[in-house]
């Protein structure tokens, strides 16, 4: 969670700012403003949880300030403090929603009593917003797009676990189960006088409605767009097929969708061409069907329109088998995007697998792997700005494609691991430089450094600066600018004979009491005491 704290008295902000544990109580950042309209431009930048404002301020009171959040954010808490126990003010912080209505002076455990209390509240109100009787309602209205996506990926080849999948038909309501008998219906959708080019959906929706009317309830119906923009339908019948029946059950489904291709050029005056593939076991066939239909499209069809063929029949794409792995998703670009190094391995392993297991190890097999994962190596070098022969040297990427498996598997994860640490090892530098640039800010600006300026400063948001920083140097933004004021400001009280109230000052601190309490904290003694210790 995130908290605003907002006083026209920059040292009861500080004071608040600094006293308080946050990382214990699960603040994730501690936001500072000194009026209503600066708390306002905070706001409006950075979700905030939680907002602690003084009652009385110049400008915006902090009831006004409660009222524009209660109308503009409507999940962010205020807890008003006030210095005054008047009904009349908690009359109109309980209209205006105020969680908590706190009197001066309070301690800090009674104050850490009320923020756990307003957390709280916060937790239970989102799981409230995301209780089940919620997400069963969100889930129904994306359900159609679930089924989409998980049709697309096993059709692609992506692999799912039994039990997952299992799960997944189950919550999707759809009535296909490992091992049975399915076809597909891929359809290539190719324009209707009815439907503009910025209508198609409509189209496709129409399309589906004349396909669930026609198969009905003999056959299941399950359908998803792919990434060609064909609509692509696996269809199996309602019933489990006797003995001998799954040809009859075949045939039935190619009358069905001739039937479909008609209705959509006579109703919808559009046209479609329609590959029925054979019948497979789901869903392990699933990936070959699509792949096949797809095959029949672009050597039958080609850029002909209203074609309708089957699968009936033997065909012959030739005594060339292809690389399948190699184009799964995810891609070794997508892999290589997310960081997810280990996963790339073993994508590469997969695709040196299916060589080996389909024995097609030819020089032009070998070539294709080679200017995949080279083309994958080149877009993410140019991603992160290098040239990738100064990302992973000259002797890699300068290389002829290896005359056997053997060798590109071998080049193909040296190159891998070469980007991998290069990159894994700019990333730490980064971060280096970050805690570096940090410092650098804070020494300069001693008097004014806070979480936000830093951020704005370095362009990253407070929330992801201070865990990259904690991560960094175990201590937290709020801690290193405690830290250094105070090392300034013994060397100043040692060093200077500079007043209190003006080292008070070069420090950024608005009340010499409030920077007094904070020395001792820090050193046991007054900015007195301890400059009469280093004179004696």
């Amino acid at each position: 969670m995130m908290i605003l704290l907002v006083d026209d008295e920059p040292f009861a902000v500080d004071d608040l700012a600094m006293t308080i544990d946050w990382d214990a109580l699960g603040i994730e950042a501690v936001f500072k403003a000194y009026s209503g309209a600066e708390a306002l431009d905070i706001l409006g930048r950075r979700p905030i949880d939680i907002v602690v404002t003084d009652i009385t301020m110049p400008g915006m009171s902090g009831l006004e300030l409660a009222a524009a959040i209660r109308k503009r954010w409507k999940q962010t808490k205020v807890i008003l403090l006030s210095g005054y126990a008047e009904f009349d003010y908690a009359r109109q912080a309980l209209e205006i929603g105020v969680s908590e209505y706190l009197t001066k002076p309070i301690s800090d455990e009674e104050f850490v009593r009320k923020l756990e209390q307003v957390m709280q509240t916060i937790r239970r109100e989102w799981q409230e917003i995301a209780s089940y009787e919620r997400a069963m309602s969100l889930f129904e209205e994306h359900l159609p797009l679930l089924r989409n996506n998980l049709l697309r990926d096993l059709i692609q080849g992506k692999k799912i676990s039994r039990d997952r999948l299992a799960s997944q038909l189950a919550k999707f309501q759809l009535p296909f189960e490992a091992g049975c008998r399915v076809a597909l219906l891929v359809m290539r959708l190719e324009g209707s006088r009815s439907f503009s080019a910025d209508d198609m959906f409509l189209f496709e929706y129409a399309i589906d409605n004349i396909a669930r009317e026609l198969y009905g309830g003999d056959f299941a119906l399950w359908n998803c767009s792919d990434e060609l923009g064909h609509l692509v339908y696996a269809v199996k019948p309602a019933a489990e097929a006797s003995d001998g029946a799954e040809s009859e059950s075949y045939a039935r489904i190619t009358r069905l969708a001739e039937d479909l291709q008609r209705s959509v050029e006579h109703y919808l005056r559009g046209r479609i061409s329609v590959v029925i593939s054979r019948t497979g076991a789901f869903p392990d066939d699933l990936p070959a069907l699509y792949q096949s239909s797809l095959g029949l499209l672009r050597r039958y069809i080609g850029s002909e329109h209203g074609f309708f063929m089957t699968m009936d029949r033997e065909d012959d794409p030739g005594d060339v088998a292809s690389l399948t792995k190699l184009y799964e998703p995810p891609s070794f670009m997508q892999l290589f995007e997310s960081g997810r190094w280990e996963n790339a391995l073993e994508k590469l392993d997969a695709v040196f697998a299916e060589l080996a297991h389909k024995r097609i190890d030819t020089a032009e097999h070998l070539r294709e792997i080679h200017s995949q994962l080279l083309a994958a190596c080149f877009y993410i070098a140019h991603k992160n700005g290098k040239m990738l022969a100064d990302l992973a040297g000259v002797e890699l990427t300068d290389r002829q494609p290896p005359l056997d498996a053997a060798q590109l598997k071998d080049w193909g994860t040296q190159l891998v691991n070469r980007i991998r640490n290069r990159l894994e090892a700019e990333m730490s530098d980064t971060r280096r430089q970050l805690v570096r640039q940090v410092h650098e800010y804070i020494d300069s600006h001693l008097d004014s450094a806070t979480l936000q300026s830093i951020a704005h400063h370095v362009s990253l948001h407070p929330v992801y600066l201070s865990k990259v920083y904690k991560q960094e140097t175990g201590h937290s933004i709020s801690d290193t600018i405690y830290r250094r004021r105070m090392e300034q400001a013994t060397h100043l009280l040692r060093n200077t004979k500079l007043k209190i109230y003006e080292i008070t000052t070069m420090l950024g601190y608005s009340s010499a009491h409030y920077f007094i309490k904070l020395f001792k904290e820090y050193s046991g003694l007054t900015p007195q005491e301890y400059r009469d210790r280093a004179e004696g």
